[in-house]
């Protein structure tokens, strides 16, 4: 077998010690940014849908703004964090709290959406 095939990246190959945790705080930024943004799509649609009629209207904008609100929350923590990066600051000490909001968002978003969803279709 090749050795390729049995190779591993360590990102502490690639990260300073000093900013290994940023740089795992900034993926994880970017994973909840961009899922925030698959589930917001996937929320919409299965909103347009024909099973979806008796959705109400206000709990619709309310999971749809939780969601919306996760995926800037995580936006503004990779933002931040190369922000800090590009002017050789330390972070903002915020940002971890931000990343919790953002899954608390995410999750309140969905949880909601979903028990809404299935009480629409019975």
């Amino acid at each position: 077998m090749s050795d390729e095939l049995d190779s591993k990246v360590d990102i502490r190959d690639y990260a300073p010690d000093s900013q290994y945790g940023e740089t795992l705080l900034y993926d994880f930024a970017k994973t909840l940014t961009s899922l925030s943004l698959i589930v917001l799509g996937g929320v919409l649609t299965l909103s347009g849908t024909e099973q979806a009629a008796d959705i109400p209207q206000f709990g619709l904008v309310l999971t749809s703004g939780s969601i919306a609100i996760a995926g800037m929350l995580a936006l503004s923590t990779a933002s931040a964090i190369v922000d800090a990066r590009n002017r050789n600051r330390a972070r903002p000490s915020y940002l971890p709290l931000f990343i919790k909001a953002a899954n608390f968002f995410l999750g309140v978003g969905v949880g909601g959406f979903m028990v809404i969803w299935l009480d629409s279709l019975k």
